[in-house]
């Protein structure tokens, strides 16, 4: 039984080489009831009494030892999950019809869930590729910003396996394509890009800096002779 597990299955997928069968999950259910909310803190509230502090949702769950906060958070998360089911589950039975069409509903889309599988992402960044991630965002660069964009790609994941992060964690998706767009060439307009700003563009803002510097000196006309020559 999990909660939204869109992201849990790949993850364990990519860090245990886990994979899922016989899943519920809860999301899924509120959303064949047609509930308010399908979030677990409405969940919890709603069928538990329980008000979930979220601000550790997005917190740096590396840190060792882990605060005490933190663990209280993270039991709570998961102590009344199995609650939950049994009261979904209830619903969905008493709302369906004999044959138990609601809750065969919520296991069948928990299964197309587990079902996904991870994909590692291409180590250099291609044109399709690039263009996929601006279209994502509703983003059009140009050839200058596309330039900074590889860049700063590349940059970001020689700097993730040097320190052993994940790319996301050493710069976000929208802030990699904010400093693409921005084009920032001064420390603190690279620092201005990025709210919050990543401990590892902190430390790298100089660095990070010259390149996009680099990369929006580099003219058309250079470009196109690096890109054609041979």
């Amino acid at each position: 039984v999990l909660h939204g597990a869109d992201s849990d299955v790949l993850w364990l997928q990519r860090d245990f080489g886990l994979y899922l069968v016989n899943l519920f999950d809860t999301g899924q259910a509120a959303r064949v009831l047609e509930l308010p909310r399908f979030g677990l803190a409405w969940l919890l509230e709603h069928f538990c009494d329980v008000t979930a502090n979220k601000k550790f949702q997005l917190a740096d769950w590396r840190i060792r030892p882990l605060p005490a906060e933190m663990l209280k958070y993270a039991r709570e998360d998961t102590h009344y999950l199995l609650y939950i089911y049994d009261r979904l589950r209830n619903e969905l039975l008493g709302r369906g019809n004999s044959t138990g069409n609601l809750v065969l509903a919520v296991f069948e889309r928990s299964r197309l869930l587990a079902l996904r599988v991870y994909g590692k992402e291409a180590f250099v960044p291609t044109a399709s590729s690039l263009d996929a991630l601006c279209q994502k965002s509703g983003r059009r660069l140009n050839a200058t910003q596309l330039r900074v964009l590889r860049a700063l790609f590349l940059w970001r994941d020689v700097t993730a396996r040097i320190e052993d992060e994940s790319p996301r964690y050493v710069l976000p998706n929208h802030m990699l394509l904010q400093l693409a767009e921005a084009l920032p060439v001064e420390n603190e307009r690279v620092l201005s890009c990025c709210n919050p700003v990543p401990p590892l563009v902190r430390v790298n803002v100089h660095v990070i800096a010259r390149l996009v510097q680099g990369a929006v000196a580099v003219g058309p006309e250079t470009a196109a002779a690096a890109g054609g020559g041979g």
